[in-house]
């Protein structure tokens, strides 16, 4: 333990509400650092239905 009472390896994730720049940039830090030590798998988060507008038709 560090003299403060806290342990040097603890990560501090911070969920951001409000600018969008912040969220970018906090997601960005998070992608290259699991990035240096290959712990991340490329997700497609885009849903492609043929009706864009039925949000429900692909369930």
């Amino acid at each position: 333990m560090d003299k403060d009472g806290t342990r040097s390896r603890q990560i501090t994730l911070f969920d951001s509400v409000g600018f969008a720049v912040e969220d970018f940039s906090a997601l960005h830090y998070v992608r290259a650092k699991l990035a240096q030590h290959d712990v991340a798998m490329q997700l497609d988060m885009l849903a492609d239905s043929d009706d864009p507008r039925d949000l429900f038709g692909m369930l």
